[in-house]
């Protein structure tokens, strides 16, 4: 899945962020160490965060604000990835139709200052579908840029896709319980005896609901 494919599967910002928010609550209730997939509701004023970072260099961070909703991915492998090259910029082209409200974020996600993409897209207020720059794929290579996997867990929102995800974390999740997370309906605290039996259903509860994902003690 080339960007311009990835364009046709990503949902509308709105749906994107309840996504976002769920596969951010499932890692909660999952994870005790680091987490892959985050969501901040307040990560600056009227911007939230979504992202994903797989502890191996490959990352995705995802704005959503008053001036619409910002991709940016990471591809470590990429060959689009400028990191280490001399000249510390970014793949020629990819960035060149983006809106001037959203080239702010460009600086936000670095390492060591530089600045790391090898995806970019955007859904500006007034859009009705999601955008990129039109730019040379690397030798022809339309898959070169990592968005043909990296958003999988987004875009792939069927059963079947869910319980794969949910097979990262180990977890047999049953098709109910998936159903229910899918649709965002309210955690409990049997879910998570469920899902992980060794969590602390009261701590994983409040960060679930931080993360703005409906709860229900029991």
């Amino acid at each position: 899945m080339p960007t311009p494919q990835l364009l046709e599967s990503l949902p509308d910002p709105e749906e994107l962020r309840r996504r976002s928010i769920v596969l951010a609550a499932l890692d909660a209730v999952m994870t005790t160490g680091a987490s892959k997939y985050m969501y901040r509701p307040g990560w600056r004023t009227d911007e939230s965060l979504a992202s994903m970072d797989n502890g191996a260099g490959d990352e995705y961070s995802i704005v959503f604000g008053p001036n619409g909703t910002y991709i940016r991915g990471f591809d470590h492998e990429s060959v689009m990835n400028t990191y280490d090259r001399a000249e510390a910029a970014l793949w020629p082209g990819l960035t060149d139709h983006l809106p001037a409200v959203f080239r702010s974020y460009t600086d936000d996600f670095t390492l060591d200052g530089v600045p790391t993409m090898t995806v970019c897209l955007w859904w500006a207020v007034g859009d009705s579908s999601w955008n990129c720059s039109d730019f040379a794929d690397p030798d022809g290579d339309v898959y070169a840029d990592g968005a043909s996997w990296m958003f999988g867990a987004l875009t792939d929102w069927t059963l079947d896709g869910f319980l794969d995800h949910a097979a990262y974390y180990g977890c047999e999740m049953s098709p109910a319980v998936a159903h229910h997370l899918m649709a965002s309906l309210p955690l409990t605290d049997e879910h998570i005896a469920v899902l992980n039996p060794a969590a602390d259903a009261t701590g994983v509860l409040a960060d679930v609901e931080a993360l703005r994902y409906p709860v229900q003690a029991d």
